[in-house]
């Protein structure tokens, strides 16, 4: 359970960088952007938010588990 915890909390944590380095490339660029761009996205960040959601949920339950 502690390595699947780490794992999603490494996989999460990529998803967020990319994410923001993305978005902020896709913000600064002066040309009209991609619709199917913006969607795959905002794909990723939902994505992200699960991820995030999960993390939490997991290491709540190791921490409830070891009694802190």
């Amino acid at each position: 359970m502690k390595a699947l915890s780490i794992a999603i909390a490494l996989l999460t944590g990529l998803l967020i960088v990319s994410t923001l380095i993305c978005g902020l490339w896709i913000h600064s660029r002066p040309e009209p952007v991609d619709p199917s761009s913006i969607t795959f996205h905002i794909k990723i960040a939902v994505a992200s938010i699960v991820g995030t959601f999960a993390v939490i949920v997991l290491f709540l339950v190791q921490l409830n588990k070891h009694g802190f």
